[in-house]
């Protein structure tokens, strides 16, 4: 919301904005990436081997979900994109909340945390795939 609010109200000093906050946001997930793997770098693999497919499975439909949706509703593709990138994103994080704080529930936060760390991967070439897309247009 403070996003669009900035973008709406100082649209000059947003676009001026836009290519530093894109290499940012990649380095910080990228940052998010390594810190969520080095943090659970023991339990990883046995994590990843057991629950790994179905956790790909989940964050293909959750992208593909939201792009989807997003597409059928006229959104653009660039925007399309992104939400699809979100909308997989989002899901981490709520898990976690839910199987840490609410369900207290270690065996269920694994799962969460495995989608953790496997849906930054897609994340990350998605949001790749897009700048380069966008860089390779003609100006």
């Amino acid at each position: 919301a403070i996003g669009v609010f900035l973008h709406h109200r100082f649209p000059a000093f947003c676009q001026r904005l836009q290519k530093p906050v894109k290499v940012l946001s990649m380095l910080f997930l990228l940052l998010v990436v390594v810190g969520i793997v080095k943090t659970n770098w023991t339990r990883l693999p046995e994590l990843v081997a057991v629950l790994g497919p179905a956790v790909l499975l989940l964050i293909a439909l959750a992208f593909g979900a939201g792009f989807g949706i997003a597409r059928q509703c006229g959104i653009e593709h660039k925007q399309a994109l992104t939400l699809g990138i979100e909308v997989g994103i989002q899901n981490a994080g709520t898990a976690l909340l839910v199987t840490g704080t609410v369900l207290q529930n270690a065996e269920m936060s694994a799962a969460a945390l495995t989608y953790g760390v496997l849906m930054n991967l897609p994340a990350f070439a998605l949001i790749f795939y897009r700048n380069m897309r966008t860089n390779a247009l003609p100006a």
